[in-house]
């Protein structure tokens, strides 16, 4: 299992957690790293937010002159 030190560490497995991509043992070292950083917790939870938000919105496709 990974462990995650520093804040530094820990964001950058955010987007794979989000997206359901980070491997369960990593997922387990960070969870532990966030339940003891309330920062961290605060800026994952803004970026599900965001990921969220973006799911909502309509599919567009682009135009075929594009």
């Amino acid at each position: 299992m990974k462990e995650y030190a520093t804040c530094i560490e820990a964001r950058e497995e955010f987007s794979a957690l989000l997206d359901g991509e980070l491997e369960i043992e990593n997922q387990d070292g960070l969870e532990r790293h966030l339940a003891e950083c309330s920062e961290c917790l605060r800026e994952l939870d803004s970026l599900k937010k965001v990921s969220d938000a973006y799911e909502t919105l309509p599919n567009v496709s682009a135009p075929d002159d594009l």
